[in-house]
């Protein structure tokens, strides 16, 4: 009877230790997804923080060559606005046979020529509206033509990216929660003595398979959702 008693064990012993071999290899992946996943997490929140600092220096480029190029329209409206009064006061004065008129004269038409070229604004047809005055926003249209680089500079891009980048990091995040999960089943699989510890590591084993099933769903998630569009 000890005989049959000890055959009868050995296929349970061999069970259980196939059963413990399963759950340490199932609980060491876990370990090592988890670090992987966290590692990616980490990679990606540096990329966020990279990106908002380049939208940051982005938005300040444009912001400081619009400024400047609204400061260049308010100089040259202003010299515009001198050159149109200089030039109308002259006009009244050369119908004038007056001779101190003509002495006034030949000097704002001095001041007239010197003022004409500080801004085409005083010469170009091109920026006069129909009522005489001047197109002040196709002369800064212009002036923002003068430098392509920094009018093409968008920085939505960057911050759009590093939005990205930041969910992608709190969905892997989430994956790592789901592998603690996982990680406890199999730890109490490995310490249960009795027939529940099958139910505890097939528990623990679906749910890291469903965690690594929600990586790969939240990696082409943000790859699909931010993709660029045509």
């Amino acid at each position: 009877m000890v005989q049959d008693s000890e055959r009868s064990t050995r296929p349970q012993a061999g069970k259980g230790t196939r059963l413990a071999t399963l759950v340490a290899i199932l609980i060491a992946a876990v370990s090592m997804a988890s670090a992987g996943v966290v590692w990616r997490a980490a990679i990606a929140e540096s990329r966020a923080t990279t990106s908002e600092r380049e939208g940051m220096i982005a938005a300040v480029k444009r912001e400081a060559a619009m400024a400047a190029d609204v400061s260049t329209l308010l100089w040259e409206a202003r010299y515009a606005a001198d050159h149109a009064l200089y030039l109308a006061r002259l006009s009244v004065l050369e119908g004038d046979e007056d001779v101190g008129a003509d002495a006034e004269a030949e000097g704002l038409a001095v001041i007239v020529d010197s003022l004409a070229g500080f801004t085409p604004l005083s010469t170009d047809e091109s920026y006069r509206t129909s009522d005489g005055g001047f197109d002040l926003d196709a002369r800064l249209d212009d002036l923002r033509g003068l430098n392509p680089d920094l009018q093409d500079v968008e920085p939505g891009k960057y911050f759009s990216e590093a939005d990205r980048y930041h969910l992608e990091s709190r969905l892997l995040l989430s994956a790592v929660v789901v592998f603690a999960i996982s990680l406890f089943f199999l730890t109490l699989a490995e310490i249960t003595p009795h027939r529940a510890r099958y139910v505890l590591a097939a528990a623990g084993g679906l749910i890291f398979l469903g965690g690594l099933a929600g990586v790969i769903a939240a990696e082409l998630y943000c790859v699909l959702a931010f993709a660029p569009v045509g």
